[in-house]
């Protein structure tokens, strides 16, 4: 009995403490909000800070404004929430302005918030600029040495596409988090891509792909020429290991890479701060690859042959060997996509 009437008493604490406390909740108004960030790009987790945001029985949602535009998303889209914080993503097309939280029809205060409704592509403006193609000392195809120009400044991903951001683009999927640059895509997908993520920032599109051709003139994103990328590979040195030869600084390869892909921009950049231009993945190219391309090749702008059966990587892989890395070697693609990746260029 005595038990018994112990047991009773924690209950009618832990009710009374449980009352109390639902009460506070209910009656306690929604505190002024604040965010982590002023700028969100899609894909990007919102976070709101505040007090009092949550309580079983409330009806909470977010709304988000501009001059012509009140979009409201209710708890069930919410990625978390409780009394301290609501996460949201951005998966929205709106311009939006401001944004604040409504808990039973009692509204914070509003906080100033801007949207893009494209991801964001860490990138770097690399100057128009002549370098010298190929090695004298390598493979048949890459000779002769010659001079090449490219006559446009270019805007360069300085990181391989993850699978996030392709996954995003592509499929509008927020739930891919993985950092792993994307793999088993084939060149088509690749333009695809770039005429999405093109479409989503207002660039123009940079492909047919009626006819799978080049727009001339476009500024929207596209894959590298093959003389754009060992460009950007050299960085500026007519060298054919960037960096110098520590190659286990700046490459994954098949004597450290344990033959598995690895997450973007763990190893140094090159001096154009690229990330993994060398190793990790080879990287598809626009251009079809032809063995003796470099005697026809003209100096100004190289896109390569007219036709070919084969379309061209560069950089050698994870799965590779050391005479892969060199910025000169030229691969073509046959039939394995699990080490092949991509980065994006274009035109400012």
């Amino acid at each position: 009995n005595l038990f018994m009437k112990y047991l009773f008493f924690l209950v009618l604490i832990f009710i009374s403490f449980s009352c109390s406390e639902n009460k506070i909740s209910i009656d306690q108004e929604p505190s002024s909000i604040t965010l982590d960030n002023n700028e969100y790009y899609y894909g990007d987790t919102i976070t709101i800070y505040g007090n009092a945001l949550s309580f079983f029985e409330s009806y909470v949602e977010v709304r988000l404004f501009s001059n012509d535009t009140s979009i409201s998303i209710s708890s069930d889209d919410f990625l978390i929430w409780n009394s301290n914080n609501i996460k949201i993503l951005n998966l929205f097309n709106n311009s939006i302005d401001s944004i604040k939280v409504v808990k039973d029809e009692v509204e914070t205060n509003s906080q100033e918030i801007v949207l893009f409704a494209y991801p964001k592509i860490m990138s770097n403006i690399i100057p128009s600029q002549s370098f010298t193609m190929g090695f004298n000392q390598g493979n048949s195809d890459e000779i002769p040495e010659h001079d090449v120009t490219i006559s446009n400044d270019l805007e360069v991903s300085i990181y391989e596409i993850n699978a996030r951001l392709f996954n995003l683009v592509v499929n509008g999927d927020p739930n891919f988090s993985s950092e792993i640059p994307v793999s088993n895509i084939d060149w088509f997908e690749c333009l695809y891509f770039c005429n999405e993520l093109s479409k989503m920032q207002g660039f123009e599109a940079a492909y047919s792909l009626n006819d799978t051709s080049f727009i001339g003139g476009s500024n929207g994103w596209r894959l590298p020429t093959e003389a754009e990328w060992e460009m950007l590979a050299k960085a500026g040195e007519n060298f054919q290991i960037p960096n110098g030869e520590n190659l286990n600084d700046i490459a994954w390869y098949n004597e450290n890479s344990a033959y598995s892909v690895k997450p973007i921009g763990q190893k140094l950049p090159n001096d154009f701060g690229l990330y993994d231009i060398i190793g990790n993945l080879s990287e598809w190219c626009w251009d079809y690859y032809s063995s003796n391309y470099y005697s026809v090749s003209p100096s100004e702008n190289p896109y390569g042959p007219e036709s070919g059966d084969f379309r061209v990587r560069r950089g050698g892989s994870f799965d590779l060997g050391k005479s892969r890395l060199r910025a000169s070697y030229r691969m073509r693609f046959e039939n394995d996509l699990s080490n092949v990746g991509f980065r994006i260029v274009r035109t400012p």
